[in-house]
């Protein structure tokens, strides 16, 4: 395990210095599952299967991102505001590699660059494609 010393008090919630650290946090990577949204030019958010989404959704997660304006739409469908908006296949990586429980709506090609990030870094993911059939 990992320890340290409190350098000052301080109140819950506040943030203080720590001195003597040492030791490791054995980190246990987390997976990250992506909901494929289809471009605006095949429907968007209009083209989602609705009630998968709200049942992929309603699973545990640590994180939620999104890539792409039609992701951002289902996000505001959900009422949910996402944690990674800019820079969200860096943040999606470093947060599942420490362990956090990732879900990304992705829209069309951005996706495959999410993938490939994922794939080098060796992170477990699943796609879950939710166009309407």
């Amino acid at each position: 395990g990992a320890y340290a010393e409190v350098f000052a008090d301080a109140k819950e919630g506040e943030d203080v210095t720590l001195i003597n650290l040492g030791g490791e946090i054995d980190l246990v990577p987390k997976d990250v599952v992506i909901v494929k949204i289809p471009p605006i030019a095949e429907g968007g958010s209009r083209a989602c299967d609705m009630e998968k989404i709200e049942e992929i959704f309603s699973q545990e997660f640590d994180r939620i991102g999104v890539l792409g304006t039609s992701a951002r739409a289902i996000t505001n469908y959900l009422n949910v505001y996402p944690d990674f908006e800019f820079a969200t296949t860096e943040a999606t990586c470093s947060a599942a590699e420490k362990g956090l429980r990732v879900l990304v709506f992705s829209v069309g090609k951005m996706t495959n660059r999410l993938i490939n990030r994922l794939e080098k870094k060796g992170i477990i993911y699943c796609i879950e494609d939710v166009k309407k059939v």
